[in-house]
C-alpha cells in the first residue's frame, strides 16, 4: 500500500479519536459506549422513601388496622393472660342479713355498746310483774347507807356515789311502798339522769314529758310503769353533784 493511503489512513484515525475525545465518548470494555462527564448527576435512580411499604410486605393484619402505633404498644403492655383478673379485689354480695337484701352486710350487735340502753333490750320487760314483793318492809329511816328493805335494784344509789339518806315507809292498805334516796357523786347532773334512765327503761319505765318543779339549776325527770312512779332531781355543786330518786312502788294484790 502507498504511503500516501497510510497517512490518509493515520490522520483520519486521529481526527476521529480527537473528536470522540471532545465529545467524551469512549468505548467500553464490553463495547458500549458510555459518556464520563464528571458533572452529569448519577444515573442511578433514587431509593424509595422508607416509609413506603414493599411490594412484598404482608397486609395489615386484623387486630392492628386503625391502630397507631402508641397504641398498639398500649396494648402489648395489657396483659393478655386471663387469669390475670383473679387478682382484682372482689365484692361480696352476699347476704348476711337474711332478710333477702343481697350486698348488704348487717354488722352483728355488740353486746357491749347496746347494753343498758333504752329501748334496746331484746325481750321487753314485763311490766305486769311487780317490782316489790309482800310483806312489805317496816318503816326505815338510815344515814350513810340504805335502809332495811330498800328496793336497791330498783332506786338503789349509781356508782361511785356517796349515800346521805335513805328511808322506806309501807302503806298496808295498798300494798305500796313509798322510798327516797339521797346521795352525792363527782359526776354531771346529766350523767346521774342518764344512769337511772337506763336503769328505768330496762325495768319497763317510761319517761314522761311532765314539767317538774325544779330550783337552782336542778335537773329533773319523771318515769312511770303502771301504777309505779319515780322522780330523779339532780343539783349540781361546786364539787359535787347531789341527786335525789323518790318513788312509789307497789305490790302484787295492789
Amino acid at each position: 500500500m502507498p504511503r500516501q493511503v497510510l497517512a490518509a489512513y493515520a490522520v483520519v484515525a486521529l481526527v476521529a479519536v480527537v473528536a470522540m475525545a471532545w465529545l467524551g465518548v469512549v468505548p467500553g470494555d464490553d463495547g458500549a459506549q458510555r459518556t464520563h462527564d464528571s458533572s452529569a448527576t448519577p444515573t442511578s435512580s433514587p431509593s424509595a422513601p422508607d416509609s413506603a411499604p414493599s411490594s412484598t410486605s404482608a397486609p395489615p393484619s386484623d387486630d392492628s388496622a386503625g391502630t397507631t402505633p402508641d397504641a398498639r404498644e398500649h396494648d402489648s403492655d395489657a396483659p393478655t393472660d386471663p387469669s390475670a383478673s383473679d387478682t382484682q379485689p372482689s365484692v361480696d354480695t352476699s347476704d348476711t342479713s337474711g332478710n333477702g337484701d343481697s350486698g348488704v352486710e348487717v354488722l352483728p350487735t355488740d353486746p357491749e355498746t347496746t347494753e343498758g340502753l333504752p329501748g334496746l333490750d331484746t325481750k321487753p320487760p314485763d311490766t305486769k310483774q311487780p317490782l316489790i314483793d309482800l310483806p312489805l318492809p317496816d318503816s326505815a329511816v338510815a344515814k350513810d347507807s340504805l335502809a332495811k328493805g330498800f328496793p336497791r335494784k330498783v332506786l338503789g344509789p349509781r356508782k361511785k356515789s356517796a349515800i346521805v339518806t335513805s328511808s322506806v315507809s309501807p302503806a298496808a292498805d295498798v300494798n305500796s311502798l313509798q322510798v327516797a334516796l339521797v346521795a352525792t357523786t363527782r359526776a354531771g347532773a346529766d350523767a346521774v339522769l342518764r344512769d337511772y334512765r337506763i336503769r328505768l327503761a330496762k325495768l319497763g319505765f317510761t319517761e314522761t314529758d311532765a314539767a317538774l318543779p325544779v330550783i337552782g339549776g336542778s335537773s329533773a325527770a319523771s318515769f312511770i310503769r303502771g301504777d309505779d312512779t319515780v322522780v330523779v332531781t339532780a343539783t349540781p355543786g361546786a364539787d359535787e353533784t347531789t341527786y335525789t330518786a323518790y318513788g312509789t312502788l307497789h305490790a302484787s294484790g295492789s
